[in-house]
């Protein structure tokens, strides 16, 4: 006696609970299309357009900001060693209040709390 396999093929026709859910659908959202201005750059009449630059006006741009970038760095490395002394007093401070409170709390009796 041969056991009949269940296969998609095979399948019972009738009521089956796979034949009346529909087939999902995937929906794919479409991005809107981008708007591109008609007409010149600028709104108003009275304003130029840019100017093209020259490769000397870009070399002067460059050298600029390589300067300017120079004294940001020296700016940041004297800064940073002003944020490091602020860190070294702050901590002084805190050793010092903290040993403070520690002989007070010994000279009252109540070294627990502490």
């Amino acid at each position: 006696m041969q056991i009949p396999v269940f296969t998609p093929s095979r399948a019972p026709k009738g009521k089956g609970p796979e034949q009346q859910v529909p087939p999902k659908r995937v929906r794919r959202h479409r991005s809107q299309p981008v708007t591109k201005r008609t007409g010149g750059y600028f709104d108003s009449s009275d304003e130029e357009a840019p100017k093209e630059l020259t490769l000397a006006d870009l070399t002067v741009m460059v050298r600029e900001l390589r300067l300017e970038n120079r004294r940001f760095k020296d700016q940041l490395a004297k800064q940073k060693l002003e944020v490091e002394e602020l860190y070294d007093d702050l901590r002084t401070f805190r050793r010092g209040l903290s040993s403070r409170l520690k002989r007070l709390y010994t000279a009252i009796g109540q070294e627990d709390l502490y």
